[in-house]
């Protein structure tokens, strides 16, 4: 059992620690940067709070060994797959799964994982097979699960205590305290799977931003336009902005653009540069100024700022 406490005062930061997941995450919000996150890990779960203060684009491509669960606080809510989350809704990723998340400004929530190996001692493999193919409708609000505020109070009653217990919990509490999670998530996902089990078929809208993505992180490219990203992904221009609008809640320009300002942001914290102007260069920035007032309404300091204070 390991419990820990971790603050992230920049987006660089707090995306370099996330390194059990494929992530890459983007600050959309002006100013500084704040995240706090408050983890205890157990054998095969973990349950964690974490509070983000400023508005974050997160793109994800979850492990192969875990279930992910986040559970918005009562007055948040949370953006996924271009579909707004709040209590209401059971915000549940499978392994494997490409997910892209808008976390906005005072955001709080808890999020679990859990083990898929550990899962199927509670589900059989046809079970878990049926529950992957419902993850899109279960998120989508499209499978009805009764027992959601229990399991919602289970979850939140868990982490307060383990949070505050004035003692180490024993192995023999911790596998207690796993059991009584994961039942609690059979008993709210287990009768839907068994009502609902038929195929969900992936969202074209999503697949399409999957596409787009994968092309962008795979060929390393940083300067691209709407229209030969639109070819890339197989698309009209006019999909693709739909698409990208309805999942991240951005344009296909402005993601590029906010992109391209986050590569330039981490050249020059990870290299040895003499100076701003010669990373504009580098990326054919042509108007620096420009590029240095949008740079700092993101970051709330300039590209030379930056540079000053490595």
């Amino acid at each position: 059992m390991t419990k820990e406490v971790l603050t992230f005062t920049s987006i660089e930061q707090y995306q370099d620690h996330i390194y059990d997941v494929d992530m890459s995450a983007y600050q959309i919000s002006s100013g500084g940067f704040f995240n706090l996150h408050k983890n205890f890990f157990m054998p095969n779960v973990t349950i964690g709070y974490r509070i983000v203060d400023s508005e974050v684009i997160h793109q994800a491509h979850m492990p192969s060994n875990q279930f992910y669960v986040i559970l918005p606080f009562n007055h948040c809510q949370v953006t996924f797959d271009g579909i707004t989350h709040t209590k209401d809704r059971f915000l549940f990723i499978g392994p494997g799964e490409h997910s892209f998340s808008n976390f906005p400004k005072h955001t709080e929530n808890l999020y679990i994982t859990f083990a898929a190996e550990a899962l199927r001692n509670y589900f059989d493999a046809e079970e878990i097979e049926l529950l992957m193919k419902l993850m899109p409708a279960i998120r989508e609000g499209k499978v009805e699960l009764d027992n959601l505020a229990l399991f919602r109070e289970v979850a939140f009653s868990i982490f307060h205590r383990l949070f505050t217990a004035e003692h180490t919990p024993n192995y023999a509490e911790l596998i207690d305290t796993e059991q009584t999670l994961f039942s609690a998530l059979r008993s709210l996902v287990a009768p839907a799977t068994a009502k609902l089990g038929h195929k969900i078929v992936l969202p074209t809208r999503k697949t399409v931003v999957v596409r787009a993505i994968e092309y962008l992180e795979q060929g390393n490219i940083i300067s691209v336009n709407v229209p030969e990203l639109a070819d890339a992904c197989f698309c009209s221009v006019r999909t693709l902005e739909y698409a990208f609008n309805s999942i991240l809640g951005k344009s296909p320009n402005q993601f590029l653009k906010l992109r391209k300002f986050h590569i330039v942001r981490r050249h020059i914290l990870d290299h040895n540069i003499r100076n701003a102007s010669e990373v504009l260069r580098l990326f054919s920035i042509s108007n620096h100024g420009r590029f240095a007032s949008e740079y700092r309404q993101i970051f709330g300091e300039t590209p030379f700022k930056t540079l000053s204070t490595k």
